[in-house]
């Protein structure tokens, strides 16, 4: 009497074909699955409080790679929680966001540009290996390799571990070769 039964647009739930009469819809009234995908968009479920994996690496990726642009572009320190914890050549983050404002601030105003080589995702966390140009003030160039590993909330930046040879960073800073 209901005709073949399909999946759901938006979860694996089987319903009727072309309407939506289940005790999860409930509180919608009987809509075509189509007119309910446009409604909600595609890959939401009304139901849902917590973003499916896809989606979280989506925005995961997207909040990482804006960070990023805005690094020369101005605005990276919009992307810092307040609350947000910092580790230097330590995974252990004992440090705060002024922190990393102070020590990534003094070193990304020396970078004149900066290339995501690597780039993980898991959930909320991520793994990145990017190359910073450096051009000190006397003019000494140097390409430093840095990991980072980071994890994003609602957008923000609320963990970073940021592994940076800083020996040969000062060595750069002394118009050493590096």
């Amino acid at each position: 009497p209901f005709g073949r039964l399909q999946n759901c647009g938006s979860c694996a739930l089987r319903i009727r074909p072309q309407r939506l009469n289940c005790i999860y819809h409930a509180h919608i009234p009987s809509i075509s699955v189509t007119a309910m995908l446009q409604l909600i968009g595609r890959g939401a479920h009304p139901h849902r409080k917590y973003p499916t994996r896809e989606e979280a690496h989506m925005s995961t990726e997207k909040t990482i790679r804006d960070y990023f642009a805005a690094i020369h572009r101005g605005g990276w320190q919009d992307f810092l929680a307040e609350d947000m914890t910092y580790g230097f050549n330590s995974a252990l983050q004992d440090l705060g966001k002024e922190d990393s404002l102070n020590g990534a601030g003094n070193f990304l105003a020396m970078t004149i540009d900066v290339d995501v080589k690597h780039l993980v995702i898991d959930g909320d966390q991520a793994a990145v290996i990017s190359d910073y140009f450096v051009k000190t003030p006397a003019g000494a160039t140097a390409i430093f390799e840095v990991p980072e590993f980071l994890t994003i909330h609602n957008g923000k930046l609320t963990g970073i571990s940021i592994f940076f040879d800083s020996a040969a960073f000062t060595a750069l800073m002394k118009g050493e070769k590096v």
